[in-house]
């Protein structure tokens, strides 16, 4: 006879695993299941795991789930990422009708090549698509290097408002190829439903929506060097590259383990071949990524263009796998802005030409691109007048007093004045210029002379008249 403990411990086991299987295909299965919000419509990537191997194709499909012509009135606006705020009488927000869509999709290039994608508009062209004949393209934007698309289109008169109650609607389709072993995000970074605009609620015309992005990691995922860059650092600000002459810079390392199981690496820095730091014996779980600085010293940079390396040994099982990443990053000097005035003496409403021509970069490949000028009255913290891109400009100083006049540049790496960051200081240079009051009018112009001379002659006419007639 069987022992009927025996029997309920594997009837326990085999009843807890069949709920681990459960628990797993449902996560795992999310949009299949139909386990997707109802309160609001949903904007989401199906499927949203998938994995594949290097080499390998795979297509996701950009849906909307449960558009409808219903309608929720709130006393608050809908925020972007928010659930439905608590019901109430000030605004009514439509949760479908939709009339046109704008969405900006994401991925990592270095994991994930873009092979193509088509977008199902209109749903008399692709029955399974969305929107309604006539529509038509506003924007289909691909950055493949960027690893972002963005994809705008509407509907327009006549067209009837989209709904989908209760179903899906295809947005469209990407297909990718996988270039390198790793893990990336399928991101919906930016999603805007927009409903036709009516004159009662023109306003409130955005759907509020659920966004659910997709996740892609290849089997072999593992620890890898996934970004690196060089910063200039000022205190405890950061401000993106190029560094200027005199700053100090930090360099940033993100180490991040795309694979299921814990592993240890050693990690290594150089300025070109030459070592700047490294860390050894690190460890990092599943899921986890970890952030390495190292602060470069002003004393220890002179212009020009570096290059730095991340190298990383990886104990991946019972291989020790290489990864690298460089990225290049520049020392740049300033430039000298220069003003001229013209003329230097000047009274109140009289025009002064500004001139910058004169100024010049000290940096070899440097060059200033815009100038800005900036004019205080006398007495003003706060300038009067802003003349924008201008290396020559004429103006008239309409008070007399000491006018203050600030000259600021822009160099061709888009650097300038920044208050909080010193070594800005020589993209602006500032002068004084004295107005005198405004002169009075004299009375020896041409019109006064003339109007001098005319009366003259009429009374001397005058004279020469009643003298004759009194002879």
């Amino acid at each position: 006879m069987r022992n009927p403990a025996k029997v309920l411990t594997v009837v326990l086991t085999l009843f807890t695993l069949s709920l681990l299987i459960i628990v797993r295909f449902q996560t795992n299965n999310l949009i299949v299941s139909g386990e997707l919000y109802t309160d609001m419509p949903v904007i989401f990537v199906d499927p949203p795991d998938v994995s594949g191997t290097v080499g390998e194709n795979f297509t996701v499909v950009i849906k909307a789930f449960n558009l409808t012509c219903s309608f929720y009135q709130t006393d608050e606006e809908w925020v972007p990422g928010d659930p439905l705020p608590p019901p109430g009488f000030r605004y009514i927000l439509s949760l479908g009708n939709l009339y046109s869509f704008d969405i900006s999709m994401s991925w990592d290039p270095t994991v994930l090549e873009y092979v193509s994608h088509e977008v199902m508009v209109p749903v008399q062209t692709y029955p399974e698509g969305i929107l309604n004949a006539p529509a038509d393209k506003v924007e289909d934007n691909l950055d493949a290097t960027a690893g972002t698309l963005v994809v705008v289109y509407g509907s327009r008169l006549p067209a009837e408002e989209f709904n989908c109650p209760d179903d899906n609607a295809t947005i469209f389709k990407m297909t990718f190829n996988i270039i390198k072993e790793g893990a990336c995000t399928l991101g919906l970074d930016e999603v805007t439903l927009y409903q036709r605009k009516l004159k009662f609620m023109e306003a409130m015309h955005k759907i509020p929506h659920h966004t659910i992005n997709g996740q892609f990691r290849t089997p072999g995922a593992r620890t890898r060097i996934v970004s690196l860059e060089v910063l200039a650092l000022v205190g405890t600000q950061l401000y993106e590259p190029p560094l200027i002459l005199g700053e100090n810079g930090t360099i940033k390392v993100n180490v991040r383990n795309d694979g299921m199981v814990t592993e240890t690496y050693n990690l290594t820095l150089y300025n070109g071949t030459v070592p700047l730091c490294d860390w050894e014996n690190e460890m990092l779980n599943p899921g986890e990524s970890m952030m390495y600085n190292h602060t470069l010293k002003a004393e220890n940079l002179t212009r020009g263009l570096f290059t730095i390396t991340a190298n990383a040994t990886i104990t991946h099982g019972s291989e020790l796998i290489h990864d690298s990443l460089s990225t290049q990053f520049r020392v740049v000097n300033t430039p000298l802005p220069q003003i001229t005035l013209s003329p230097t003496e000047v009274a109140a409403d009289e025009p002064v030409t500004l001139d910058a021509s004169g100024s010049s970069h000290q940096d070899p490949d440097g060059s200033i691109k815009n100038y800005t000028w900036l004019l205080y009255e006398p007495g003003a913290n706060q300038p009067r007048q802003k003349l924008e891109n201008q290396e020559v400009a004429t103006y008239s100083f309409d008070k007399n007093g000491t006018w203050r006049i600030e000259l600021v540049v822009t160099d061709n790496w888009d650097i300038t004045y920044i208050e909080d960051r010193p070594a800005t200081e020589p993209y602006r240079t500032e002068i004084t210029l004295d107005v005198a009051p405004k002169k009075p009018p004299s009375i020896f112009n041409i019109e006064n002379i003339a109007l001098i001379i005319i009366v003259v002659v009429i009374i001397v006419l005058v004279f020469l008249y009643i003298r004759r007639r009194m002879r």
